[in-house]
């Protein structure tokens, strides 16, 4: 599940898994504005840690997201 997290200036979009994993996701600009939240789809990238909301967090660079048909 895809969602925004957190309150401006500090929001993020996240993905979380069924797992329980959270991860930040790292969108280009075009993924960014067309992606209507909360939705469900998979997503593949590149993770690593780096910091959010001066914790550090786990990250998503993602590479493909096959989001539902609108």
């Amino acid at each position: 599940m895809i969602n925004v997290w957190g309150a401006e200036p500090f929001t993020g979009i996240v993905l979380h898994t069924e797992e329980s994993n959270t991860y930040v996701l790292v969108l280009d600009d075009d993924e960014r504005s067309n992606l209507i939240t909360p939705v469900t789809a998979r997503v593949t990238g590149r993770v690593y840690v780096d910091t959010w909301r001066g914790q550090p967090f786990a990250h998503l660079d993602v590479t493909s997201m096959d989001l539902p048909d609108k």
